[in-house]
């Protein structure tokens, strides 16, 4: 369908979770050029490692109670995922772990909007000119989707609950009209031509 990443949830209180052979028989199908992350919330650090070297993961994507130091020590390629459902969640993420600018080609902090009502633009925008940006959606909405992709300049979109009938269960007509809004938007042009913080074109992810 397009996408450009998959992630995988290690957490076994996840109706998402997979295992690690799961994981496995998913990657043999998967395109070469897909980038590969894992999820993982509150794992023990040496855990994390392994698993992202046997498997060969791209990043791993802490969405747990982890602090900057957590995140940057355990690899170069971790991210912090955190929800937020105001402008001052926001504020308080890109306070505390956006002072790190992934390189290139790197996400460097994930925002998860609980909601699409009343979006934190002025706080999002600061963030992705500050570090590499994925935010995450919980549904649909095309007319959202543009304005993220041309005022916000996002590294990705994350769009996992988004294109769900339940969670766990993909919708595929979901997934496909997600990924078309996002690459409508992404090739509509902008009077706002600046790039995303490390320099790629926002992406869907999971």
């Amino acid at each position: 369908m397009g996408v450009d990443i998959v992630a995988w949830v290690f957490f076994a209180r996840s109706p998402r979770y997979v295992t690690s052979a799961q994981v496995w028989e998913m990657q043999r199908v998967l395109p070469p050029n897909i980038s590969r992350h894992g999820v993982f919330v509150d794992t023990p650090p040496p855990l994390i490692q392994r698993v992202v070297d046997q498997l060969s993961l791209d990043a791993a994507q802490l969405f747990g109670a982890e602090s900057r130091q957590d995140v940057e020590g355990i690899l170069p390629h971790a991210y912090k995922g955190v929800t937020a459902a105001n402008a001052q969640d926001c504020e308080a993420a890109g306070r505390a772990f956006a002072a790190r600018r992934g390189r290139r080609g790197e996400p460097g902090l994930l925002i998860h909007l609980a909601s699409l009502e009343g979006l934190a633009w002025r706080e999002l925008d600061a963030i992705a000119r500050r570090v590499p940006l994925v935010v995450g959606i919980p549904s649909v909405d095309e007319r959202i989707i543009h304005r993220l992709v041309h005022r916000v300049h996002p590294w990705a979109i994350d769009v996992w609950e988004a294109v769900e009938t339940k969670p766990g269960r993909l919708d595929p007509a979901r997934l496909a009209d997600v990924v078309a809004a996002i690459r409508a938007a992404d090739d509509g042009g902008s009077a706002d031509s600046r790039p995303a913080a490390g320099g790629l074109p926002p992406r869907a992810v999971r």
